[in-house]
This record gives C-alpha cells, sequence and structure tokens, in this order.
C-alpha cells in the first residue's frame, strides 16, 4: 500500500474543515486533521502556508457587524 504524499489545497481545507466539525479548536487544528500523513504533510508546510490553509478552514465572522 502506497500513501499519498501530496495533496491540493483543496482536500487540505475539507480535511481541515472535518477537523473544525469534530470541535477541535482552530489553535491545535494542524496538530489533529486526519488523515495522519496529511497531518505531517501540513504541519511540514512553511509557516504561513499552513496559517493560510488553516484560516480558509476557520473563517473568522466580520468585526463591526451588529449582532441578530
Amino acid at each position: 500500500m502506497r500513501y499519498r504524499t501530496n495533496y491540493s489545497d483543496e482536500q487540505i481545507v475539507e480535511a481541515l474543515q472535518q477537523t473544525a466539525g469534530r470541535g477541535i479548536k482552530k489553535e491545535d487544528a494542524a496538530d489533529n486533521v486526519q488523515p495522519p500523513n496529511l497531518c505531517a504533510f501540513l504541519n511540514n508546510l512553511p509557516r504561513p502556508e499552513r496559517e493560510r490553509l488553516v484560516d480558509l478552514a476557520y473563517p473568522t465572522p466580520p468585526t463591526g457587524q451588529p449582532m441578530q
């Protein structure tokens, strides 16, 4: 069996969104994404790239908007 070693941005963001759906906080997402080889791939990316992908999966709500 051969493990996948390259992932697209879309695949990484989808895996991070699943991690968010499991209730994992944004700060811990990169260490808890599944499968384990994707977790290793993500954590070996340069920090700005890793943070960009995590931000895509964990969008922040707009500030200054009135609560409804």
